[in-house]
């Protein structure tokens, strides 16, 4: 399992990064056009409060003088207007023309004369209209001021989220420019599949090796359709298995042998959650034909080394390795042991020489693997000796399986046989059962031997099965060592 770094994540927080950017901006250019805004809105309405102020001031100044005198309540209204007035002015010449008019209010209500009200107020008045003017083009300035401002800040945020963004990026960038070169550059197969078992990377090296793909474009399908290391990646990722080195052999789209080397590594991130897997395939099929031709070399020397070259059959060595393994597997029951002697070979082979000899020790050969079983065993011995392991056998079964064969030989039209005693080919036969006679392999075929001899001492062309009562004493062992 290899542990790697969520890209997802990385580009999880990039992409929060320029959402919580944009939100800061939109909200830091919200507060200030609401700030602006309201700025705006309390000056314009300071502005309208002055002027309406003024205004009634002129009028009740007016209708004041229109009627040359001044009431009460006309007094208190001219008194509230400059109480109004005189904390919104803002410029020395205001706050004077408000004291005037405060003054000519006092006058007034002393007997004095109208005429001044009227002139205090109307001068009041013209000095707002000039500082209305003024005041619009001190907003205006203003307004244009704070809106740039506004955009010199919007253009460092921007600057700020735009580099630390285009750094994600570039990050991101990079890496995927390393995974394409690593993907495109290198000669080995590479598959990715993600949790869903679906293919998420591939490069053209894997399709060649695969001998080709249906699908120009891989990427989305299930791994099972992307050939049988797909196959495999998807159970190592479901069974979170790390392979190295597994051998994949499969037929090619020509109907072609094509062996891969696979190694298959399974992901999860830093939480230990499952993010897919990638398989490294290499093309084996080379190496994998000279193993095969190799293997198959050697299974043929020791074939060779184990077959006699006259008759094709085991030779003794290997007669005694398969009866060591027979006596070890003693799991598997009864086996016979048959030691077969061809009777007067020394007359034949003397009439009719060795070459005749060897004819006649080849078919017998023959003989003797027809007249058994696939999974028996038939050695030559040495010289005209031979023997045969009958698996599983016990000794009523050795004893028809040899006399079958005995008589087999007896009836088979050997060459030039006629020079014999009877006119014919014939064999003794000796037998001895594991375990009865014994559970060790020497001893075994000291008594099929033994049993062997009985057969020749009595009369040839027979058949004996090994017991005590064969010959005991002085007479087994002269005819052990015989």
């Amino acid at each position: 399992m290899v542990i790697i770094p969520s890209v997802r994540k990385r580009l999880f927080f990039t992409v929060s990064a320029l959402i919580m950017g944009l939100l800061i901006l939109f909200v830091f250019q919200s507060m200030n056009n609401y700030a602006t805004q309201k700025d705006i809105l309390e000056r314009i309405e300071e502005r309208r409060l002055k002027i309406n102020q003024i205004a009634k001031a002129v009028e009740l100044s007016e209708r004041i003088f229109s009627d040359g005198k001044a009431s009460q309540i006309q007094i208190r209204e001219l008194e509230q207007i400059t109480q109004q007035l005189l904390p919104v002015m803002h410029t020395l010449e205001g706050k004077i023309l408000v004291q005037n008019l405060s003054g000519s209010i006092e006058n007034v209500k002393n007997g004095g004369d109208l005429t001044k009200l009227v002139t205090n107020c109307k001068e009041l008045s013209a000095f707002q209209q000039r500082r209305l003017g003024n005041d619009l083009w001190l907003l205006e300035t203003e307004i244009i001021s704070r809106g740039f401002k506004n955009l010199i800040t919007s253009i460092i945020i921007t600057v700020i989220l735009g580099v630390a963004v285009a750094w994600g990026l570039h990050r991101l960038a990079r890496e995927y420019l390393l995974t394409k070169v690593i993907l495109q550059g290198t000669t080995n197969g590479i598959l990715v599949g993600n949790e869903k078992g679906r293919v998420a990377v591939s490069n053209d090296a894997f399709c060649n090796l695969l001998g080709g793909c249906k699908k120009k474009n891989m990427v989305g399908i299930p791994l099972a359709e992307a050939g049988e290391p797909g196959r495999l990646l998807a159970l190592a990722i479901q069974g979170n298995h790390f392979m190295v080195g597994q051998e994949v052999c499969f037929l090619g789209p020509n109907n072609n042998e094509i062996c891969l080397l696979m190694d298959t590594i399974p992901w999860k991130d830093e939480r230990g959650k499952i993010l897919g897997g990638m398989a490294v395939v290499r093309d084996y099929t080379e190496q994998w034909t000279e193993k095969q031709k190799v293997s198959a070399e050697n299974i043929d020397l020791r074939e060779k080394a184990e077959r006699d070259s006259m008759t094709g059959l085991y030779n003794y060595r290997a007669f005694i390795e398969h009866m060591q393994q027979r006596a070890f597997y003693q799991s598997q029951g009864h086996f016979a042991l048959l030691m077969v002697d061809l009777d007067n070979f020394k007359i034949y082979n003397d009439a009719l020489g060795h070459l005749a000899g060897d004819r006649l020790l080849g078919e017998l050969a023959n003989i003797m693997m027809d007249a058994v079983r696939d999974d028996d065993m038939v050695a030559r011995y040495g010289g005209d000796e031979f023997v045969i392991v009958l698996q599983g056998a016990n000794l009523n079964k050795a004893i028809d399986i040899g006399e079958r064969l005995r008589l087999s030989i007896a009836n088979h039209p050997f060459p030039s046989q006629e020079c014999l005693p009877g006119g014919k080919v014939t064999v003794s036969i000796g037998i001895s059962v594991y375990p009865e006679n014994s559970s060790n392999v020497e001893e075994l075929i000291r008594c099929a031997d033994a049993a062997l001899y009985q057969a020749k001492r009595v009369s040839r062309n027979r058949l004996e099965y090994y017991r005590p009562a064969i010959c005991t004493g002085k007479e087994l062992s002269e005819i052990v060592n015989s």
